[in-house]
């Protein structure tokens, strides 16, 4: 059995992508690492090796994916998310079952939200 594995290790200013592969060999545990790239030190990016991506079949022939925009973890960690989609949703599926309707009714005759 091959358990495989994408880590990072740093070295000196770099860190590198490995692909560390664990498997058995008479009983006993070994371990296999090669590396397949480096993290970007200005933006954060994993850039793999070009025979990485050839054996696993990652190359991107689709124009659109080759000029997509490329995020860091820094800036997904710093990003907005608006939830006005389930707001939405639930605003909608209120109206249409009438709970909307149910909820002023109740909820109003307490003075707590009358203008839901």
């Amino acid at each position: 059995m091959l358990v495989s594995a994408i880590i990072t290790s740093k070295s000196g200013n770099h860190t590198y992508i490995y692909e560390s592969e664990s498997y058995r060999e008479n009983g006993k545990v070994k371990n296999r690492r090669r590396t397949i790239g480096k993290v970007g030190t200005s933006t954060g990016n994993h850039i793999y090796k070009p025979e990485y991506l050839e054996r696993k079949d990652l190359h991107n022939t689709d124009e659109t994916a080759q000029n997509a925009l490329i995020y860091s973890v820094a800036d997904v960690k710093h990003s907005v998310v608006k939830e006005y989609g389930a707001f939405d949703l639930m605003n909608e599926v209120g109206k249409t079952t009438g709970l909307t309707k149910e909820q002023k009714r109740i909820f109003g005759a307490f003075g707590i939200a009358p203008d839901l």
